[in-house]
């Protein structure tokens, strides 16, 4: 079992992503668990993966035009 520190806090979308590979790598290295155990999990734990790395984009963009907004606004 991974032991998470107290103040350990998911702040960002990349947060949760070095989180998933950390668990993934953990489920990989797991004796007693069967391959399609770890197959499973593992699945799963991509799906999650994928969609922070979806969000993590997103927020970006989302960013860039604010700032590209804020900018031909104060041109204008």
């Amino acid at each position: 079992q991974t032991q998470v520190p107290t103040e350990f806090r998911l702040k960002t979308a990349q947060d949760i992503v070095n989180l998933l590979e950390e668990q993934v790598f953990a489920v990989l290295e797991e004796p007693e668990a069967k391959t399609l155990e770890k197959a499973r999990c593992i699945g799963y734990l991509s799906t999650v993966a994928l969609k922070a790395v979806e969000i993590a984009n997103l927020s970006g963009r989302i960013e860039a035009l604010e700032t590209a907004l804020k900018a031909r606004g104060k041109v204008a």
